[in-house]
């Protein structure tokens, strides 16, 4: 019975490597295509929240800033303070709280502004004043605020 001989298994190590260095940077975009897209669907998820919250009580409350406990609890009908008919408004996966926060793919907390005061304008901080009633964005793969790879609701 005749085995490989070490030229053979060789070029057999060779070509794995060389298919896993053509591979890996398809694999790291495909991720990261994917984590975007993720992002995309919850900061959507939390406009079409608060406008669903905004339609039931035709208010919002006065809230903005990070998803926080409290934000969660509002929008997911765990408390009776802002929802006072305990409505779910938005589900949350533990998989995406960590510190108390509603986070991104890439741990950071989502934020989000409201128009309170119904002047149809909100003030992002990172991005300035939007005429419209809810925002709601991502730090986005780099982790900083207010730069150009932010995961928007309004784009």
């Amino acid at each position: 019975m005749r085995g490989f001989t070490l030229i053979e298994l060789m070029a057999v190590i060779a070509i794995i490597i060389i298919l896993a260095a053509l591979l890996t940077p398809v694999v790291i975009n495909v991720i990261r295509t994917a984590e975007i897209r993720k992002a995309q669907n919850e900061v959507s998820q939390l406009e079409a929240a608060w406008r669903a919250y905004y339609m039931e009580y035709r208010r919002l409350p006065n809230h903005s800033g990070n998803v926080t406990s409290t934000v969660r609890d509002i929008l997911s009908g765990a408390t009776a303070t802002d929802n006072p008919r305990r409505i779910q408004f938005m589900e949350f996966s533990e998989g995406s709280i960590s510190g108390g926060n509603f986070v991104d793919p890439w741990g950071n907390p989502y934020k989000f502004a409201l128009d309170s005061n119904f002047n149809n304008q909100v003030n992002t901080g990172d991005h300035g004043t939007l005429n419209r009633q809810v925002a709601a964005w991502s730090a986005g793969p780099d982790g900083d605020f207010g730069s150009d790879d932010d995961v928007v609701s309004w784009k």
